[in-house]
């Protein structure tokens, strides 16, 4: 139960520290949208650009 309310809160920090853009991006990939169709609901211009975001934010997460 303890590691369960420890990364609930973890979890909760990381989401706090991400920018609206960033929340959007990350919630769209945990509901199996692909980068090329998040990139282009988002209006990037390659699915790559939506891949490096993802990249950063799993780094960050891991630092958090």
């Amino acid at each position: 139960m303890l590691l369960i309310v420890f990364a609930n809160e973890r979890f909760a920090s990381f989401w706090g520290s991400l920018s609206e853009e960033d929340q959007t991006i990350l919630m769209y990939s945990m509901n199996n949208m692909t980068q090329a169709e998040i990139a282009e609901k988002m209006g990037f211009k390659t699915h790559s650009a939506v891949g490096k975001r993802l990249t950063k934010l799993k780094q960050k997460f891991m630092e958090a």
